[in-house]
């Protein structure tokens, strides 16, 4: 497997602005590989127990309103701290990737079938002073996009 996509990724979620751009190249680079998926293993319950709520509140603050994840899988690429996968509500489907070393994850959020609107968000899991149990969303010029 060639990791080095993968940290081109990691770059990517951290400077680009382009969510749709990043969202592209991982399915491109990453996503449809064989030798990528191949290596992947489900998710620890402790890690879906704490990646869901984050999940949750950042979708909430993309819609403006509250929703609930009903079902959540993960999936570990072991040895380089990346999740990916998918989330379930009522609302519609979310996808997720999240590197656990510089706690910085995306999701892209597709609201109702066959809406045809995507949204975008990125999301930090690291702990900011006075924001307890709120979702941080990272500044940038296109936090949702269609």
């Amino acid at each position: 497997m060639e990791w080095q996509r993968l940290e081109t990724l990691k770059e990517k979620l951290q400077k680009d602005d382009d969510f749709q751009g990043i969202w592209t190249y991982f399915f491109d680079h990453l996503g449809e590989n064989e030798a990528f998926v191949s290596v992947g293993e489900s998710a620890n319950e402790k890690v879906i127990e704490f990646i869901g709520p984050v999940v949750a509140r950042t979708v909430s603050h993309i819609l403006g309103r509250p929703i609930q994840i009903m079902q959540m899988q993960l999936i570990e690429i072991t040895g380089q701290h990346f999740y990916h996968g998918s989330a379930i509500s009522r609302e519609g489907l979310c996808v997720i990737m999240y590197f656990d070393d510089i706690k910085m994850g995306m999701i892209s959020f597709t609201q109702g079938l066959g809406s045809g609107q995507m949204h975008y968000g990125r999301f930090t899991t690291l702990a900011v002073e006075g924001a307890a149990k709120k979702t941080v969303i990272l500044p940038t010029n296109n936090q949702t996009g269609h």
